[in-house]
């Protein structure tokens, strides 16, 4: 049996390698967010004065009123702008969260280790954007697809409920016991999707660490490595939640250092697993 670092002592590392380098994690995770998360933003602002023109010109043509049904025709230009702009963000998001994720696990992984870290780091993956893309779109195909297969159970489930529902309700029983079961069924499968998709969490660590190595490769040595270790992931995010709510409090603020604590932790969590925890170890990234 493997003797892997307790949850208290990977977030204890985290903390330990974190001191000294939180202005440059808390920026790099900040500046990545805002890049990503910036993107709609300014897709949806562009559409913004388009809408406003559509429902200025159906408010003074009558036809927006709690009288009158909406114009059919403004309706699937509303529909088709939003659709379109979901769109655009999608692929813009696609093109670059590869890059930025690499980019962004390297400094983490840099604090870890001890190693030089800096701001710029955020933007490496951009060096090696064929793989870095391919990664995310392989993460993205992957997580989907599973995703189906576990969204094709909940409807299955759903139904299931509803016609058991109307039979129990038709025979005169109580459905509020259904209901609670039904509800921890539906929890069961969600958690039981997220334990199953953290097979694929240390895929852009691995990347950082092996040099040359193919995008499908990386995704297949993080199953393999999180065999076994899956669940123990799963419940280390689950020590987060506090923090997470507290970070949440003084208007999200505090997610600043919550989030790299969390992304630190992380770092220390794969190293514990490729059993990189010894101080004299050379841990210096490829460059």
């Amino acid at each position: 049996m493997e003797n892997h670092l307790t949850m208290t002592e990977l977030r204890q590392k985290a903390r330990d390698a974190l001191r000294g380098n939180w202005t440059v994690a808390v920026l790099s995770n900040l500046i990545v967010g805002i890049i990503l998360g910036i993107v709609p933003t300014i897709i949806n602002a562009s559409n913004s004065a388009d809408r406003i023109s559509i429902f200025r010109n159906m408010i003074e043509d009558g036809s927006f009123s709690y009288r009158n049904s909406i114009d059919p025709y403004e309706m699937d230009r509303l529909s088709s702008m939003n659709t379109s702009s979901n769109l655009i963000s999608f692929i813009i998001g696609l093109l670059i969260t590869g890059a930025l994720t690499y980019g962004l696990s390297k400094v983490f992984l840099s604090i870890k280790r001890g190693n030089t870290s800096n701001i710029e780091m955020i933007f490496d993956g951009f060096k090696k954007y064929k793989e870095t893309f391919l990664i995310n779109l392989l993460l993205v195909i992957f997580q989907f697809l599973w995703g189906l297969l576990w969204g094709v159970g909940v409807v299955i489930l759903i139904l299931i409920g509803v016609f058991g529902g109307i039979a129990l309700a038709t025979g005169g029983t109580s459905l509020g016991g259904v209901g609670v079961i039904f509800f921890i069924i539906l929890l069961a499968l969600g958690i039981s999707y997220s334990i199953f998709i953290n097979r694929y969490s240390m895929t852009y660590f691995i990347a950082l660490d092996n040099e040359g190595i193919g995008s499908m490769e990386a995704l297949e040595e993080s199953i393999r490595i999180m065999k076994g270790n899956q669940i123990r992931y799963f419940l280390l995010q689950l020590t987060f939640i506090g923090w997470f709510i507290l970070g949440l409090i003084p208007c999200c603020i505090g997610l600043l250092w919550v989030i790299p604590y969390i992304k630190a932790t992380k770092a220390a969590f794969y190293d514990d697993l490729i059993g990189r925890n010894e101080k004299d170890f050379d841990f210096r990234l490829m460059e």
